[in-house]
C-alpha cells in the first residue's frame, strides 16, 4: 500500500502557475491624450528571443493591425512573467544605455498590500510610443491594491492612488508604460494619460470600449518606412539628403502635414497641394510621428531619422 502511494505521488506534475499576460500572438490598441491631437498606437506581442538567459516574448510598436512583423515594426522589449508578476525589459535607448528589467504588473498581491512597479518616465507628461528616449532617470511607485475583484472580463485589481486598473490576461487599462491617469482633466474635462481602447489575443477580442473601439483592429496605422502604396499621400523619409519627401497622388487637392516629436511636440508643418518635401537636416535623430489632413484625407504614421 505505501508503495502504491509512493507511486502516485512520484507521477504527480507540478502544477503551472496559469498565465496572467498573453504569451504571444496579442495586439493591444491604445490612445494617448497628453498628445494634441490624441495619438493612436498599436502594439504586439510575437515571437520570442533569450536575454540574460532568460525566455522574453517581443513587444513591438507596430506599423499596422497585425502581427506581420517586418523592419517597419518598432522593438520596444521583451515581456516575461513569473509567479503572477510580469516584467518588461526595454531595448536599450538610442545613448546606448542598457535599460534593467522591472515589474510592469504584479498580480500577486491582495487588496491591502504593497505593490511596486517601476516607471520610466521623467515627468508626469513624459510618454512616448517607444522607450527609446528615456534616460536613466527613473520612477519606481510604490501603491496598494484598493480593490480586488472579479468582473465580467476576469480578476481586476484597482490601485489606491495611480487609480490603475489591471485586468489579469489584458493588462493595464491605461495602456502599457503609459502615465496612470491620475492628473487634473484638461479644459475639455478629457484625462491626461494613456486609455486602453481595444485588445485581442489569437484574433479574438478580449477587451474593448464600445464608444471608439469600433473598427480600431481594422483602420492601419500606416508607416511611411513602407510607403504604403494605397495612401492617397505618400511619404518617405530620404537618409541621403535628410529630407521627408512627399508625393501628392491627387493633383490640386490641398492637405497639411504636421511633424511631432516622440514627446508629442510639433516640430514642422507645411501646407501644400503638389509633392514636395521637408529638410530634416537640423532636426535631432530619433523617431517622428506625422499626421496629414486634408478633404477626404486622413493619414498618420512613424519614421526613424538617423
Amino acid at each position: 500500500m505505501t508503495i502504491v502511494v509512493l507511486l502516485a505521488w512520484w507521477n504527480v506534475k507540478p502544477m503551472q502557475a496559469q498565465d496572467v499576460f498573453p504569451t504571444s500572438d496579442a495586439i493591444w490598441s491604445v490612445y494617448v491624450y497628453s498628445y494634441e491631437p490624441t495619438k493612436h498606437f498599436i502594439y504586439g506581442l510575437s515571437g520570442d528571443t533569450i536575454i540574460n538567459e532568460q525566455t522574453y516574448q517581443k513587444l513591438y510598436l507596430l506599423n499596422d493591425s497585425t502581427l506581420s512583423i517586418d523592419e517597419s515594426d518598432v522593438y520596444i522589449g521583451g515581456i516575461r512573467q513569473n509567479e503572477k508578476i510580469v516584467y518588461l525589459k526595454p531595448a536599450d535607448n538610442i545613448y546606448g544605455t542598457i535599460l534593467e528589467e522591472y515589474i510592469l504588473y504584479d498580480f500577486s498581491k491582495r487588496t491591502g498590500e504593497k505593490v511596486l512597479f517601476g516607471r520610466f518616465y521623467t515627468d508626469p507628461y513624459y510618454n512616448e510610443p517607444t522607450l527609446k528616449h528615456i534616460t536613466e532617470t527613473s520612477n519606481n511607485i510604490d501603491d496598494i491594491i484598493e480593490k480586488d475583484e472579479i468582473v465580467n472580463l476576469g480578476r481586476m485589481i484597482q490601485l489606491k492612488e495611480t487609480r490603475e486598473k489591471w485586468i489579469e490576461g489584458i493588462g493595464s487599462l491605461s495602456g502599457f508604460f503609459f502615465s496612470p491617469i491620475t492628473y487634473p482633466l484638461d479644459g475639455s474635462g478629457k484625462p491626461l494619460g494613456g486609455s486602453l481602447i481595444c485588445m485581442k489575443e489569437k484574433n479574438k477580442v478580449k477587451y474593448s470600449n464600445l464608444e471608439h473601439c469600433g473598427t480600431c483592429f481594422d483602420s492601419p496605422v500606416n508607416s511611411i518606412v513602407i510607403n504604403n502604396i494605397n495612401n492617397q499621400i505618400n511619404v518617405k523619409y530620404n537618409e541621403n539628403t535628410k529630407s521627408l519627401e512627399i508625393h501628392n497622388t491627387i493633383n490640386d487637392v490641398f492637405f497639411k502635414l504636421i511633424m511631432y516629436n516622440i514627446n508629442g511636440l510639433k516640430t514642422k508643418a507645411i501646407e501644400s497641394n503638389i509633392s514636395t518635401s521637408i529638410d530634416l537636416s537640423n532636426c535631432a535623430r530619433g523617431i517622428y510621428i506625422y499626421q496629414i489632413i486634408g478633404e477626404n484625407i486622413s493619414q498618420k504614421g512613424i519614421f526613424i531619422t538617423h
